[in-house]
């Protein structure tokens, strides 16, 4: 479906995502000396999580009314009108401190994730920050995933347009072509009940992307000016979106090799959301694109440290294989490659590049035997082809590339 007219000044709302309250941790075995620690805790991980796109943090003045009482979901739940609750305890044993963290959904009232920290009572500080850092980078994946569980487990006629956009992102990442064009429908519906919601759209843009690239297209021009019209579809909704900006700026490098106007709409994204690692990762191919294999790789691996339990990490991976790939690093590039590989066997953009690396490190028949595997996932692959439209800005890479592919006995 064409998107439709965008609303002027339009931006999603916040019920769009995720809620969650962090409420004040239990203290236990602390003296009056250090009872302001417990609250820095809560404080730093509140402003972790609102730097999070994907979630709506309720603030700390809301949540602190639950200071000293056991955690009754049902009453958060009611008062706050949240999903997600964080509760947790710091402990005094003689001279050493424990942190434990622990997201529960209230709605089932099941614990969605738990973690812990252990130190000396010196090390307050430095545990304090230890915790919000790994509670920033495991929360927000271990949430995606349980709203995809409570999208998939409602009946069709009470989905919303965040539920059909969850739907459509379940089904688009695990790249089975018996499934991918559900994922468009999904999305789509998803468009038609809130026409003002930006990431359908950008997600749609980053589906004829992954059309084009695995070879399903029937349509490759047209699938091009859809992404194209998508992404900015996307933005023209809500600007300040770092999904849709990131998606926009990966789309802009791959597709219009728009380098330039791609690091603007990554360094929108970053700035909207420092801890996106959807920014950080999507911005990581377009700098192997302009031959800065270094730049490329620090932004993978800052993508994946935000987010190391992410369900998607097959595409960090792929990416820092290709950053390795671009440096000259085959050995590493190898590494990673098998690593994406492994985690999603479908994604044949990670394969192309495993093959040009294994090619390039000599290691010839394991080349063809990867080859062997993307022919038979993408029958049409031809290298010529393939190598000239791709978007390396410098054409001796091209050639290059070519020359890695051909050596691994792909179709020419």
């Amino acid at each position: 479906a064409a998107p439709q007219e965008p609303l002027a000044g339009v931006h999603v709302s916040p019920t769009y995502r995720p809620s969650i309250a962090v409420l004040p941790f239990r203290e236990v075995g602390i003296d009056e000396q250090h009872r302001y620690f417990g609250d820095g805790v809560v404080e730093d991980i509140i402003g972790a999580l609102a730097s999070l796109p994907d979630l709506f943090v309720i603030s700390r003045n809301s949540s602190a009314r639950f200071h000293g009482n056991p955690v009754d979901f049902k009453a958060v739940r009611e008062d706050l009108v949240v999903r997600y609750v964080l509760s947790g305890s710091i402990r005094r044993m003689g001279e050493r401190i424990r942190i434990v963290a622990e997201l529960a959904d209230t709605e089932t009232q099941a614990v969605v994730w738990t973690d812990r920290v252990d130190g000396r009572l010196e090390q307050l500080y430095e545990l304090q920050d230890r915790l919000s850092e790994r509670t920033v980078h495991s929360i927000a994946p271990h949430v995606q995933n349980a709203e995809i569980r409570r999208a998939l487990r409602k009946r069709p006629e009470n989905l919303d347009a965040y539920d059909f956009m969850l739907r459509g992102l379940d089904v688009l990442y695990r790249l089975k072509r018996t499934e991918f064009d559900r994922a468009r429908a999904l999305f789509e519906r998803s468009m038609d009940l809130d026409p003002a919601y930006a990431t359908p759209y950008a997600l749609s843009a980053l589906w004829h992307c992954i059309r084009r690239g695995q070879g399903w297209s029937e349509d490759p021009l047209a699938d091009y000016e859809a992404a194209l019209r998508l992404a900015e579809a996307a933005l023209e909704r809500d600007p300040f979106d770092a999904r849709a900006l990131a998606l926009g700026g990966h789309v802009r490098a791959l597709l219009l090799h728009d380098y330039e106007g791609a690091f603007g709409l990554f360094d929108r994204a970053i700035a909207a959301s420092p801890n996106s690692s959807v920014a950080w990762v999507r911005s990581s191919p377009a700098y192997s694109y302009v031959g800065d294999a270094a730049e490329a790789k620090r932004r993978a691996e800052i993508g994946i440290r935000l987010s190391p339990f992410d369900p998607q990490l097959f595409f960090a991976h792929t990416a820092l294989g290709f950053a390795c790939y671009t440096a000259g690093d085959y050995e590493e590039a190898i590494g990673w490659g098998r690593r994406a590989m492994s985690e999603n066997l479908n994604y044949t953009a990670n394969l192309r590049f495993l093959v040009a690396s294994l090619a390039a490190a000599g290691q010839t028949e394991k080349a063809r035997e990867v080859g062997r595997v993307l022919v038979a996932m993408e029958p049409g692959f031809r290298v010529q082809k393939y190598c000239d439209t791709y978007a390396y800005r410098d054409p001796a890479r091209r050639t290059a590339l070519a020359s890695h592919l051909r050596a691994a006995e792909l179709p020419s």
